[in-house]
């Protein structure tokens, strides 16, 4: 991975995640704000390897979270099995079942 790739992840995460809002006097509450950032960014990346895999163009994180994140579904817990429920007019419920299986 480049310099110029790093450097984009820096940036998406700045941006995306917030990493830079460290505005606690405390440094414990800055440190794990900044690690729940990292935990939240590399979440995403898998989600993102996971659900376009074998696609040559792979959304950015911003666009995943849009997409995916901010989705609005009922999540239920049924005889030890985590469900997610979605719209059937959803366009992207495919991706939820990627992820999900």
């Amino acid at each position: 991975m480049g310099r110029v790739e790093i450097e984009n992840r820096i940036k998406e995460g700045k941006n995306t995640l917030r990493w830079d809002k460290t505005s606690r006097y405390r440094f414990a509450a800055n440190q794990a704000r900044l690690l729940v950032g990292c935990l939240a960014c590399n979440l995403l990346h898998m989600i993102r390897d996971a659900a376009f895999w074998g696609e040559s163009v792979k959304p950015s994180i911003d666009s995943i979270i849009r997409r995916l994140v901010k989705v609005g579904a009922r999540v239920a817990y049924h005889a030890g099995k985590w469900c997610v429920h979605v719209a059937s007019a959803f366009s992207l419920a495919r991706y939820y079942r990627i992820i999900f299986a």
